[in-house]
Formats: C-alpha cells, structure tokens, sequence
C-alpha cells in the first residue's frame, strides 16, 4: 500500500477485535478487511461492525481482501466491495481495484 501515493496508511490491525475498535477510533476512508482473521471469522466481524457503521456520519468504504471468490449474491451488507488477493499482483494493480470499487 505504500505504492499508492493517494492512499495513507493510518493504521493496522492484527488481531480483529482491534481492528473493529481501530474503524471507530481512527475512522478512517477505506478499511481493508481480511475474511480469514485468525479467532475470528470476517463475516462475523462484518456483521457486527456493519449495524454501528450505519449510525457513523462518515462511514468508511469496508473492502474485504480474500483468496474467496464471492458472487454477487454472498455480498454482506455493509461491505463496499471484494477485492481477491489474487488479483493483487503489484500495489498499481491494487490501487486501481481499490478505485474500482469506491468511484
């Protein structure tokens, strides 16, 4: 992510509980969330982050990043978009999915 000059990192997460609390704390724009966390499963984190996202002024665009493929219809509410790994091959190629998705 450090290719994408307009993209700014501000934080990360290892864990998913700290990344739920880091989407409040730090609000950012665009969350990339992983769908295979370690203790937890993205889908779960997606649906308790989703229903507080709602009541956030600005509410950041959730882009899951996984190596599943999700068909329309899998989408969870909440969730801007997916993004498979994949298809990450350079953080151009990434910066432009990530554009596709939140233009």
């Amino acid at each position: 992510m450090e290719d994408i000059e307009w993209l700014n990192l501000v934080d990360t997460a290892n864990h998913p509980v700290r990344g739920a609390k880091a989407i409040f704390d730090v609000q950012p724009n665009i969350v990339l969330l992983d769908m295979e966390m370690p203790h937890i499963d993205g889908n779960y984190l997606v649906d308790w982050v989703s229903p507080r996202l709602e009541k956030m002024e600005n509410a950041p665009h959730i882009i899951v990043v996984s190596s599943l493929d999700f068909a329309p219809e899998d989408r969870l509410p909440g969730i801007k978009g997916y993004i498979n790994k994949s298809h990450v091959t350079s953080g151009e190629a990434l910066a432009k999915l990530i554009k596709d998705i939140i233009d």
